[in-house]
């Protein structure tokens, strides 16, 4: 079975079976990191990211979790979307904002369980980089070491 960083490395020199591998791989973590922030659009930006992890000039150094470095490209691509589409100057705070402040939930989705839907309205009522660093601990199961790059602040922080 070949790691990550193999499949990364020979999906970007035009392997598209490799790049189909990754995506089978890491599409969960990416679609759920995207699903519980925003009711539309998830299925572009998930294929945003992708694209993104692709095509993008920054080479994962495998200095971490790959899923990391993803999740990292995947909050990027959160925040262009919703400054692009709420407003937001590129320099606003993530940890200023929520996405319940910027109306997202409106009309709400069916959730199977109650305490889902709750769970996911109380998430979208923090800060954005709380509850992405919230969700990345308990959902994927990153350690403070590992979610430190995705949210571009210190291990320490």
């Amino acid at each position: 079975m070949l790691t990550d960083t193999e499949l990364l490395n020979a999906w970007r020199a035009g392997d598209r079976r490799a790049g189909s591998q990754l995506f089978e791989r890491h599409f969960r973590s990416v679609y759920r990191f995207f699903r519980s922030k925003l009711d539309r659009d998830v299925d572009d930006l998930v294929q945003q990211t992708f694209l993104a992890c692709a095509e993008t000039n920054e080479r994962y150094r495998g200095d971490g979790p790959f899923r990391g470095y993803l999740l990292g490209i995947a909050r990027k691509q959160l925040l262009m979307y919703l400054r692009k589409r709420y407003g937001k100057p590129a320099h606003t705070d993530p940890l200023e904002f929520s996405l319940a402040d910027l109306g997202t939930d409106q009309g709400g989705r069916l959730l199977a369980r109650e305490e889902q839907r709750l769970l996911v309205a109380a998430l979208r009522r923090l800060p954005l980089d709380l509850q992405i660093a919230l969700e990345l601990h308990y959902v994927e199961g990153l350690g403070i070491a590992e979610m430190a790059p995705v949210l571009e602040i210190p291990p320490g922080t």
